[in-house]
């Protein structure tokens, strides 16, 4: 069996952890991230060599990283050049499937989203192999789950008429009377109540040849322009996906296709996608708070409150929703904390970088944290990981002096290669072609300060890079 993981998502329901530059499926609260737990739950069913990720460019490194330790291939790494949703997302990596040795029109594929919590995973291997009978059929599985509660951002999937299998030991099927999009509040108490209602889980599962004529009938358009960019090479993709509407496989062939069944599903499952559900998903006090990081707080009643860094004190609230970043303070009633999409709509309108960036930032070498940030100068943390190195590079505008905080530093200044040791420091002139590695077998921390009239992340020229970032 293949494996589609689709990790492309913004998240803006989890801001302020959750932004444009490290979306909430690679968040790490308390846990590892949902996306470390898709792959993990992947592997229940399929073989490293079989799991794809389809995902975008700026988010390359990160998966890699997670990917390296589970030894799946980073050929199975599909870059979305251009975001189009899922409909675009799912065809690209089918494609990409069909060009394995050993891949055929017949293969079945499972297709999961990578922000979902799971609860009872154990069951996921036993019942993804038993529904393979229906996608055999000709079909396109469905998954769905029973809400746990009634939330207006799941989209919901009424069952119908039994479908009868030949094998009596398979899952039970439906065929689907159905689809609702974010309903109203008064029609999701109505579904909870209501067993033929489900959660749509996003899961689909189906053969390779099923899903291409699904895209052949419904959106014909779509499928010749990504077939013919996927035959031309990467170069004439990110220029076709121009020409491709943004539009999720629900709406592009679920909603339409005769052939669909729907299997409800022996676990519980939560998507992710706003601080409410995350509340909800996570063990209570006795006051029924949720406290993560450095958190003092007394009378609190149904609250969650997040600290990432320093200290959060509060008193005397009930029903509300505090999330600290490094740079930004979220608080919101909870039958309001959905409405956090419109504040970070408001800072997008004024160009804010708190709506898409974080003040630390990953890279394949490590990570970077602005410290402060003025005219003409900026102060980062650097961290570089045992073994890695930054390229070799050099800047047009501005200056740099490195100070070795921990760990040892070996720098190269245009000819020049020294080792600096903790204390320690230099500086590189403007337009000096320059390069910092860690030769150590510990963390290496610069502390780098930026000076010049022009200090943004572009100005950089890159000679040699381990990480082969000028291809992406």
């Amino acid at each position: 069996m293949k494996v589609i993981i689709l990790a492309g998502g913004k998240g803006e329901g989890l801001w302020p952890l959750s932004r444009k530059d490290f979306p909430k499926q690679f968040m790490e609260i308390n846990a590892k991230s949902f996306f470390y737990q898709a792959v993990k739950r992947a592997l229940l069913v399929s073989k490293p060599e079989e799991i794809f990720v389809s995902t975008g460019k700026d988010y390359f490194f990160t998966v890699r990283k997670v990917l390296q330790e589970f030894s799946i291939p980073e050929e199975n790494i599909i870059i979305e050049p251009l975001a189009r949703n899922t409909a675009p997302a799912l065809l690209l990596s089918v494609f990409r499937i069909l060009k394995q040795k050993e891949a055929g029109e017949k293969d079945i594929v499972l297709v999961c989203p990578s922000d979902q919590h799971i609860r009872e995973a154990q069951k996921f291997s036993a019942f993804i192999k038993s529904a393979c009978r229906y996608a055999k059929k000709g079909k396109i599985v469905i998954f769905g789950v029973r809400p746990l509660m009634p939330l207006t951002d799941y989209g919901y999937i009424k069952k119908g008429k039994r479908f009868f299998s030949s094998q009596e030991k398979s899952e039970p099927a439906f065929d689907i009377e159905k689809f609702i999009e974010k309903p109203s509040e008064e029609k999701v108490t109505e579904f909870v109540r209501d067993e033929s209602w489900y959660w749509n889980t996003g899961m689909l599962l189906f053969q390779v040849e099923t899903i291409l004529q699904a895209f052949k009938k419904f959106v014909p358009d779509i499928f010749k322009i990504l077939r013919s960019a996927e035959l031309s090479g990467s170069d004439a993709l990110s220029a076709s996906l121009k020409r491709v509407p943004s539009v999720s496989i629900d709406r592009a062939i679920l909603e339409k296709e005769a052939h669909l069944v729907l299997v409800p599903a022996p676990f519980r499952l939560l998507d992710i996608n706003d601080w409410n559900v995350f509340y909800k998903s996570c063990p209570k006090d006795k006051d029924q708070n949720v406290f993560i990081g450095d958190v003092v707080a007394t009378d609190m009643r149904s609250s969650l409150v997040i600290c990432e860094k320093g200290l959060i004190a509060c008193s005397g609230m009930s029903d509300v929703t505090v999330v600290g970043s490094d740079d930004v303070v979220f608080v919101s009633s909870n039958k309001d904390v959905s409405k956090v999409k419109k504040i970070v709509s408001q800072l997008n309108k004024k160009g804010r970088k708190e709506a898409v960036e974080r003040t630390t930032s990953y890279r394949p070498w490590g990570s970077y944290t602005i410290l402060e940030s003025g005219p003409r100068y900026k102060i980062k943390r650097l961290v570089v990981n045992p073994g890695e190195s930054l390229s070799l590079q050099l800047h047009n505008s501005r200056s740099e002096h490195w100070v070795v905080i921990r760990g040892i530093a070996k720098v190269r200044i245009g000819e020049e290669v020294v080792l600096l040791q903790e204390g320690e420091s230099t500086f590189v002139p403007v337009k000096s072609l320059h390069q910092l590695q860690n030769p150590g077998k510990k963390a290496l921390e610069i502390i780098e300060v930026q000076l010049g009239d022009y200090i943004g992340e572009d100005d950089i020229r890159r000679f040699e890079d381990k990480y082969g970032r000028e291809k992406l």
